[in-house]
């Protein structure tokens, strides 16, 4: 597997975190807006900015669930890859790094043993040349 085979997990978490972001923020404005009605029968000025906002946030939702399910199925991937493995240190460098998502310093904070950011990364790219 290669490193960018690797990330896409990452990157569609990232994905789903702004379409959730995006969510809440179309949320909070349909809360906000109210229908307005001129007051005069059959003008039809009938403003329904809440409708707009619906659709909008069903559509982003729907691409939302889309992504999920990809993510869950390039997690697998990723995992079934991490488990091939053998060596132990390497293996939890790659399960914190890309089923995790974490940083370098956190990565190297979990496995402990010494290890700095630098060294879990050089483990993690002597790995990937290797195989």
């Amino acid at each position: 597997m290669t490193k960018s085979e690797l990330s896409q997990y990452y990157y569609l978490q990232r994905e789903i975190e702004r379409h959730n972001d995006r969510i809440a923020e179309l949320m909070a404005k349909a809360g906000y807006q109210s229908p307005s009605m001129s007051g005069i029968p059959g003008s039809g000025a009938v403003s329904d900015k809440v409708s707009r906002y619906a659709s909008e946030i069903a559509d982003i939702m729907s691409e939302r669930r889309r992504l999920i399910d990809r993510s869950w199925k390039e997690l697998a991937k990723i995992q079934r890859y991490i488990l091939g493995i053998s060596d132990s240190l390497t293996r939890q460098i790659f399960d914190l790094r890309y089923a995790e998502c974490k940083t370098w310093q956190q990565i190297a904070n979990a496995v402990g043993g010494g290890n700095t950011a630098d060294n879990v990364r050089m483990i993690h790219n002597n790995y990937l040349i290797r195989h």
